[in-house]
């Protein structure tokens, strides 16, 4: 196989051929820029329960991951997902999950206001 530069292990890499800096996929910083645009779109809730469609699941897809899985406090994603579960960042279970197993919580302007407050917990 030939290696492609836009291509990295962390996600598609578009910096080889736009020269501009690849976000780092699992910052608090770059999901709480993809929940704005989801806000924005007006996309207004997922499905938390569903490991391959719930808001982390979606986040790391449109990432460039391929065959992600996203179980409590991990994700998986490639040919064989089952071997190399990785943890989730420190806080990202809360914000896919919310306060409790309220549907009503699992919207993604709800999940922005979660983000948003880790991201102060992580600067302090």
């Amino acid at each position: 196989m030939l290696f492609n530069p836009m291509f990295s292990s962390r996600g598609l890499d578009k910096s080889a051929t736009t020269g501009m800096p690849k976000p780092d996929v699992l910052s608090t910083d770059s999901l709480i820029g993809w929940l704005e645009g989801k806000v924005a779109g007006y996309i207004d809730t997922y499905r938390y329960t569903d490991s391959r469609y719930c808001l982390l699941s979606q986040y790391f897809q449109d990432h460039g991951f391929s065959n992600v899985r996203v179980m409590p406090y991990c994700y998986t994603h490639g040919r064989l997902p089952l071997l190399g579960w990785k943890p989730l960042p420190n806080g990202w279970e809360h914000v896919a999950r919310g306060y409790g197993d309220d549907e009503h919580d699992w919207t993604f302007g709800r999940a922005l206001e979660r983000a948003k407050t880790l991201k102060v917990m992580e600067d302090a």
